[in-house]
């Protein structure tokens, strides 16, 4: 059927058919500046299905500022996002930012009640990746937002190890914790947004650069210098000598030696620290800014693996 020139949106229909399951979908595109996609769907498992992934987003992340892969290239950065962005049902912002590993990674946020999560696509400059063919610049960031209560469940994000741009080797979805039962529909419904630039995903101070390196070389001493950067929000109009601090925590591995400083080059609030390994498991990182007691920016989180 051909559009009439007052229409703003588009409908799509389509069917879903597997040996496990069946169902029907309802997309309604809004197309602007930031392109909207509403999804309804209705499953009908045919037998029990433990895991379903909702809403399930795919990306590239080939290596970026925080990346230990060596590379022969010209460019700076490759990716077509950056980091995964999700808030709790209890209000909080969480940024993952992403990495290439070296063997595959999965990683889970358990919550309730979520908010929504998307892959984000922070760096826009094309000094961050000098590719005038690629323009990963331009790459969209995707927001999904929950138009129903999804209820308990957690967002796993998958890491799979890549050495070529061609493969989409991120992937990150909603996993509910009631498994889908036979004859039993399973609804659910989200609005998914596509954007270059936003201020609502988060409304506050971001983490907008990750630095990792080897602080000696000698052996045994698998300490690392970790450096943070947050910019954004209240944070752009707080003076240097304001006693902004730093809550860093780590499961895993020790932390020590935190400074927070506003460099004076371009404003932003940069936190730096000591990671100290428990041996060779990983360490799981956290850290966000706060103003006498105030949370001023989104928690930063970090998988490190030794």
């Amino acid at each position: 059927m051909k559009p009439q020139p007052q229409q703003r949106t588009l409908t799509i229909y389509a069917l879903l058919d597997s040996p496990s399951l069946t169902g029907a979908y309802h997309f309604e595109v809004r197309p602007g500046d930031t392109t909207g996609v509403e999804v309804s769907a209705t499953l009908y498992p045919r037998k029990s299905v433990d895991k379903l992934g909702i809403a399930p987003l795919t990306s590239m992340y080939l290596y970026g500022a925080n990346s230990a892969l060596a590379v022969n290239d010209f460019r700076p950065e490759v990716h077509d996002s950056d980091g995964l962005l999700e808030q709790t049902g209890g209000g909080e912002w969480l940024w993952r930012p992403l990495v290439n590993p070296h063997m595959l990674r999965v990683s889970s946020f358990t919550d309730e009640h979520p908010r929504g999560f998307g892959l984000d696509q922070r760096d826009r400059a094309f000094t961050d990746y000098q590719d005038e063919e690629a323009h990963y610049q331009r790459r969209p960031s995707y927001w999904v937002s929950p138009l129903q209560d999804w209820g308990k469940g957690r967002i796993e994000l998958v890491e799979i190890p890549s050495g070529e741009e061609i493969h989409d080797n991120i992937v990150a979805y909603w996993v509910p914790d009631t498994p889908l039962t036979p004859g039993k529909p399973f609804n659910f419904s989200y609005l998914l947004s596509a954007y270059l630039y936003t201020p609502l995903w988060p409304p506050g101070g971001r983490a907008v650069a990750t630095r990792t390196a080897s602080i000696s070389n000698r052996s045994g001493d698998n300490s690392r210098r970790v450096l943070v950067d947050f910019w954004g929000g209240d944070l752009n109009r707080l003076g240097a000598t304001q006693p902004v601090q730093a809550q860093v925590s780590a499961h895993g591995g020790d932390i020590s030696n935190i400074t927070v400083q506003r460099l004076a080059e371009n404003g932003v609030w940069r936190v730096a620290f000591k990671l100290t390994p428990k041996g060779t498991q990983n360490v799981d990182m956290r850290c966000y800014l706060t103003l006498y007691g105030e949370a001023l920016t989104e928690t930063w989180t970090y998988l490190y693996s030794p």
